[in-house]
């Protein structure tokens, strides 16, 4: 573990907040505060939300990323709600932390961020629903952080996995087209 202090999480994340269930949200930190102590770097802004390995160049923190993936889980969430039972409080845990396990999976080298050695063996889904569950979060919450990514297509999702699956695709492959210059026109 690093000597260093663990940055504010609930500062870094106003949509704690949003929380009814106190117990939840506090359950949300302790497993950012992990995954901080724990991982590669000093603080979760100074991890780009992809790595230099994917080819893309952007600079998009993590914490971004995050921020984007919770309003899209959310606005999703309350939409579908009018028709099918979803549960609120699990969508927005499960977006909160979808990518939490990043911290480890990868390093920092400069400016850029790599996928770290240990991180080629265990990717963040495995080491973010690990530390879910560590941190005592309900296993409905563990579920959407392993089943969030690609491949996730492997276990049975949750309503709320498949929320929080497709805002993060969402954002992935709209920042990749507009990185790649890409359009509906061309």
């Amino acid at each position: 573990m690093k000597n260093l202090p663990v940055p504010d999480v609930a500062g870094l994340f106003p949509e704690l907040r949003l929380f009814q269930d106190p117990t939840l949200a506090r359950a949300v930190i302790r497993a950012w505060e992990q995954a901080i102590s724990k991982g590669n770097f000093d603080h979760p802004e100074r991890c780009h939300f992809l790595p230099r390995e994917m080819g893309l160049s952007t600079r998009v923190s993590l914490v971004t990323h995050t921020k984007i993936v919770t309003e899209l889980s959310l606005t999703m969430a309350d939409i579908l709600a009018r028709n099918l039972p979803v549960q609120r409080e699990m969508v927005l845990a499960g977006a909160l932390l979808h990518d939490v396990g990043k911290l480890l999976e990868y390093a920092p080298a400069g400016e850029e961020t790599i996928i770290s050695k240990p991180g080629r063996r265990l990717n963040h889904r495995f080491t973010g629903a690990s530390l879910c569950a560590e941190a005592g979060l309900p296993q409905e919450v563990v579920h959407i952080v392993y089943a969030h990514s690609e491949e996730g297509e492997i276990v049975t999702r949750s309503v709320e996995a498949v929320l929080v699956h497709h805002a993060d695709f969402s954002h992935f492959q709209a920042l990749r087209a507009a990185l790649l210059g890409k359009s509906d026109e061309d």
